[in-house]
């Protein structure tokens, strides 16, 4: 079946899923398309939040329902990076203002004397350049690693 999701910018965001799927799975659909993790979306119906865990039989949303998505997070947020230097031993915090939509490659061009191959970490993972915060569901004041 077809439901719409009605997004805070009021643009419907169309989507083919069956009434036996979890609410989760349109929350993934909605991140694929628009970038926003699923642990920040409110999806409500008829004014009742959609749990993640119920299907979309539970709510008797049916084919070409609307239901509609709020989020929690701002649009700008500051995340630290945390920089360790292998010549003194000591860490030092910066800290960036950036977008939920901001690629690895745009944070690096925000740290001053850094070089375009240095390697961005989050939780051990290496962040690549061509990703956006949202891919690895950096937030407001996430500390990223930079090991000089």
């Amino acid at each position: 079946m077809k439901i719409y999701v009605k997004t805070l910018k009021g643009k419907p965001i169309e989507i083919e899923i069956e009434p036996s799927e979890k609410i989760l799975k349109i929350k993934q659909f909605i991140e694929e398309l628009q970038g926003i993790p699923p642990n920040v979306q409110k999806l409500y119906f008829f004014g009742e939040i959609l749990d993640n865990n119920n299907t979309l039989a539970h709510y008797n949303i049916q084919n070409e329902f609307t239901i509609h998505l709020k989020y929690l997070f701002r649009e700008n947020m500051q995340i630290k990076i945390e920089i360790f230097s292998s010549s003194t031993k000591r860490n030092s915090i910066i800290k960036v203002e950036a977008k939920y939509t901001d690629t690895i490659r745009d944070i690096k061009s925000k740290i001053p004397d850094i070089n375009a191959h240095t390697q961005l970490y989050y939780f051990d993972k290496k962040l690549e350049d061509h990703q956006k915060l949202s891919d690895y569901n950096i937030q407001d004041d996430s500390i990223i690693h930079f090991l000089e």
